[in-house]
């Protein structure tokens, strides 16, 4: 589990840890395919060949919600 003391965005898009998707389907202004850097896909190895797709359906768009598998948790002092 990773914690951040950060405002936690509502949307992964709003998310520094958000990579724009490399789709050419654009849904209400937003590239389909965004991939989250939290969370990475490694080979056997250990080295990380990619990250997990996070916004795969313009129903993910339009449901404006954070990845269900986001690890990140907001830090209350």
């Amino acid at each position: 589990m990773i914690k951040l003391n950060m405002d936690m965005p509502g949307v992964c898009q709003r998310c520094p840890f958000y990579i724009e998707g490399d789709s050419s389907f654009l849904m209400y202004g937003i590239r389909l395919g965004g991939k989250c850097r939290v969370l990475p896909i490694k080979d056997m190895e250990g080295r990380t060949v990619n990250y997990q797709t996070v916004i795969r359906t313009g129903s993910d768009v339009t449901r404006g919600a954070r990845y269900s598998k986001c690890p990140l948790q907001e830090v209350k002092e």
